[in-house]
């Protein structure tokens, strides 16, 4: 069978620890006539088993690669955690919002337009001119970051390819957007300069659809929500703990997220004796806040709320599977 081709862009890829997606599409699009090619960075360790070509184009780097290779030398930080808060943690700095945040989030929102990923721009163009005249590629994806989207953009308008751009995460539109006014403005004409020329955007729900329709005049607007893998997921088995155990897996917003709230609730739920705080455990998994941990121990829950490292996809599904509730903070 003569398979068509689809070329999908997207940094990261393919979300070696966390999972994600479109990893996910590409494994399964064989199974309806199309070849995926992806268009990534270099990947931090390899990956098989996979129904799709990679190719890693490397570049220099985001706009904190200088900064990130300074703190990695000077304070021998390690990369295997957020380097932020080790350096938060180094000079003693335990606020949830500290200057240190506000200075890397304004060099951020000021160097970083239209994305802090923007040097791999030039480089990834010049692969994916390569690929799409050397494969005969029929069709193409983008996904996170933005700069993906505007390097879609750049090729659909000289190849006129069919492109969907699909988002995770919302742009300009985000619940969790992390700049000011006047950053967002020009976001927001950035991205409708862009999509203008896609041919169908898909987000994960139907209210992100609806946001992305009041600033996109495209009726091919879709809501493809996330799925899951039964191969992954359920396998081998996983029973559930013996204690009550909830769980938050990833990144917490400290700006857009506050877990106090679900603190105080359990500490009160304890002391009015409506649950037993032997059988109770709260795990959190992914960066050790020291904010956090003050937090917790500001309620006296040390005894039953863990902080855990960042586990690989696999680990994480596991921890989750044994869990009697799954934590997500508003």
């Amino acid at each position: 069978m003569n398979m068509k081709k689809v070329l999908i862009i997207g940094y990261f890829w393919p979300y070696i620890i966390g999972g994600g997606r479109i990893i996910e599409l590409a494994n399964h699009l064989h199974h309806f006539g199309w070849k995926p090619i992806i268009l990534t960075t270099p990947l931090s360790q390899e990956i098989n088993d996979h129904k799709f070509k990679v190719v890693e184009v490397p570049f220099k780097g985001d706009i904190f690669e200088v900064w990130r290779k300074i703190f990695i030398k000077i304070l021998k930080v390690s990369t295997k955690r957020s380097i932020s808060v080790q350096i938060k943690e180094k000079i003693g700095i335990s606020n949830r919002k500290s200057y240190l945040d506000f200075l890397f989030n304004t060099y951020r929102e000021v160097f970083g337009y239209p994305d802090t990923e923007k040097g791999w721009k030039s480089p990834a163009l010049q692969s994916a001119r390569k690929i799409i005249e050397e494969e005969q590629i029929d069709a193409i994806i983008s996904t996170y970051p933005m700069i993906s989207h505007i390097i879609a953009e750049e090729l659909r308008k000289v190849y006129r390819i069919p492109w969907i751009a699909d988002f995770p995460d919302l742009w300009s539109q985000n619940h969790n957007y992390p700049y000011g006014r006047i950053r967002k403005w020009f976001d927001e004409k950035v991205e409708i300069k862009t999509l203008k020329y896609a041919d169908v955007l898909t987000t994960v729900s139907q209210p992100w659809a609806n946001k992305l329709k009041l600033i996109h005049k495209h009726e091919k607007i879709y809501s493809i929500t996330h799925g899951f893998d039964p191969k992954i997921v359920n396998h081998p088995p996983t029973p559930l703990s013996n204690k009550f155990i909830i769980t938050y897996t990833g990144r917490i917003y400290a700006e857009m997220q506050d877990p106090e709230p679900f603190f105080a609730a359990i500490k009160e739920l304890i002391l009015e004796e409506v649950i037993d705080s032997a059988k109770l455990e709260i795990r959190f998994y992914g960066d050790r806040e020291p904010w956090l941990q003050i937090l917790i121990e500001k309620y006296n829950l040390t005894h039953i709320v863990r902080l855990y490292d960042r586990l690989q996809k696999s680990s994480i599904v596991e921890k989750q599977r044994e869990s009697q509730l799954l934590l997500l903070l508003g």
